[in-house]
């Protein structure tokens, strides 16, 4: 091989090699445009909670649908209110509560609140006020159930009661009758 040719082509050529260079060290010293990606950044937080089976008349991991009333109960009604009031959200509970993610683990009895927001505080704010709330809503709940329930069972009982007094009633022979 002939090494004048590609040294005379250097020689002729070299302005393009400087240009691509100087053009190169320009375009690497730039600053790396914004993508979409990057310019929105999104946070995620977690809240888990373990539900504990009780042996008066609470939540059972051999009950399904028990269990996935918890996880209903977490996206619907009143406990998205109750998290909104806490964390002063402007918008509508229904709203905050389409953020939130409620994932249940019958094996292990654990609900899972995921959110994810704009910052890293209002995700952990958001998950936690979703977390905190539902504890008490169920607490409350279960609590407004044994009372409704020893209600009806102290009413039951003052009726069965007054049975017996007529019962006996009808059944006392007074000391006069002759048979």
């Amino acid at each position: 091989m002939n090494t004048s040719r590609p040294l005379d082509a250097l020689r002729r050529f070299w302005w393009i090699v400087v240009l691509f260079t100087v053009g190169g060290a320009v375009v690497g010293g730039l600053p790396a445009p914004e993508s979409a990606a990057d310019s929105i950044t999104r946070y995620t937080a977690s809240h888990t909670i373990l539900v504990s089976s009780t042996s008066q008349g609470g939540f059972s991991f051999t009950d399904p649908q028990a269990f996935n009333q918890i996880q209903l109960f977490a996206t619907t009604g009143e406990v998205p209110q109750r998290a909104a009031a806490a964390i002063d959200y402007n918008g509508s509970p229904a709203q905050l509560a389409s953020t939130i993610t409620a994932i249940t683990d019958q094996q292990t009895g654990a609900l899972r609140i995921t959110t994810t927001q704009a910052t890293a505080d209002d995700a952990v704010v958001v998950a936690d006020a979703f977390g905190d709330e539902l504890t008490t809503y169920l607490a409350e709940r279960q609590d407004q159930l044994r009372q409704d329930r020893l209600a009806s069972t102290l009413t039951r009982l003052e009726a069965l009661e007054d049975q017996i007094k007529e019962v006996e009633a009808d059944m006392l022979i007074p000391a006069a009758d002759p048979t």
